[in-house]
């Protein structure tokens, strides 16, 4: 499984990011697969910019991001 760690620009952590990380714990916990974190920053703006339609609702920008982030793992794992 992969999830979003929204860190800081200034690469800190942030409120969120010690939300996300309790709920990251909680899932390696009780998940019997692995939980990878990956830094979500600039994903929802890579998602605007593939946009096509401005219209589109939250939900399909949120999907993108969530595309992006998927990516963003891959890219890593293949270094």
């Amino acid at each position: 499984m992969v999830v979003g760690l929204p860190l800081g620009m200034n690469d800190h952590d942030t409120p969120q990011t010690s939300r996300v990380r309790e709920i990251i714990a909680d899932l390696r916990n009780i998940l019997p697969v692995i939980v990878e974190e990956v830094d979500e920053r600039m994903t929802t703006q890579a998602a605007q910019r593939l946009q096509k339609d401005a219209s589109q609702k939250r939900q399909a920008l949120d999907a993108q991001a969530a595309v992006e982030i998927l990516q963003t793992y891959l890219a890593i794992k293949k270094t």
